[in-house]
């Protein structure tokens, strides 16, 4: 099942290759002589736990491997025969199969959690953030009184919401957000089903996982939902000018928002 989610997500960015390419060319070119004054909070959580996480999952994973490399959610289950008698007392197992399953293991998790992370960042959070920061110069453009370069930068940053819903068109969004919610799941279930068997570092690091994924559902969800917030607060105060041209204009307008 993981597998499955992984390889329909890279087989949907391949196809859908020329799309985000072109969406990354924009998002490039809007923060190419932007100077950022704020703290990307959600950035630098996203950066401490990928560096906690990959910093102390090979050691971990290799030391537990050595202890029982039958323990979810190493690979010893789908590789090892004697497994199949897990959680059972297992023995018989050597020292170097025990070591290969830990490397096997943590190589295996790092190459995924790596193509994950860039995935998530450069298709899901760096254009909602490029959105929102072109609303915020959308917002100042009308607060000066440039009124016609405010609408200029405001059907651009359309069209590269329409790319970015054409990159998660179906089944993109159905698989980012059913891998995320699926490994949520498998996280827990380990947890809780194996929590008297595993040891406790284990524990731990399940733990901090269904952290990470909480992090997710809870925090990079709503960011993805404050364009449309943003979009439809300007959209209301935008409609409600004297010009009647510009008022059929916004009114014609949609609000930013990922479907």
């Amino acid at each position: 099942m993981i597998i499955g989610n992984f390889v329909c997500g890279m087989v949907h960015l391949i196809v859908k290759r020329n799309t985000l390419i072109a969406l990354s060319n924009y998002n490039i070119n809007q923060e190419f002589n932007r100077k950022s004054e704020k703290l990307d909070i959600i950035l630098l959580i996203s950066t401490i736990q990928t560096l906690i996480f990959f910093i102390l999952m090979p050691p971990l994973f290799l030391i537990i491997s050595i202890y029982n490399p039958c323990i979810p959610p190493l690979e010893g289950l789908i590789y090892l025969e004697e497994c199949k008698k897990w959680p059972n007392e297992v023995s018989g197992i050597g020292l170097l199969p025990r070591t290969l399953i830990g490397i096997s293991s943590v190589y295996t998790y790092r190459f995924c959690s790596i193509i994950a992370i860039v995935i998530l960042c450069t298709t899901l959070y760096h254009p909602i953030r490029v959105q929102l920061l072109v609303l915020e110069d959308v917002e100042k453009c009308y607060t000066r009184g440039q009124k016609g370069a405010g609408l200029l930068k405001y059907r651009v940053a359309q069209i590269a919401a329409t790319l970015h819903n054409d990159a998660f068109e179906t089944p993109g969004i159905q698989i980012l957000l059913g891998g995320i919610i699926f490994f949520q799941i498998f996280d827990l279930y380990g947890l809780f089903q194996f929590w008297r068997t595993l040891p406790t570092p284990v524990s731990l690091v399940l733990v901090f996982i269904a952290l990470v994924y909480m992090f997710l559902i809870l925090v990079v969800c709503r960011f993805v939902a404050k364009p449309y917030c943003k979009s439809d607060q300007f959209l209301s105060t935008a409609s409600q000018q004297r010009n009647r041209w510009i008022r059929r204009l916004m009114q014609s307008c949609c609000p930013i928002k990922l479907t």
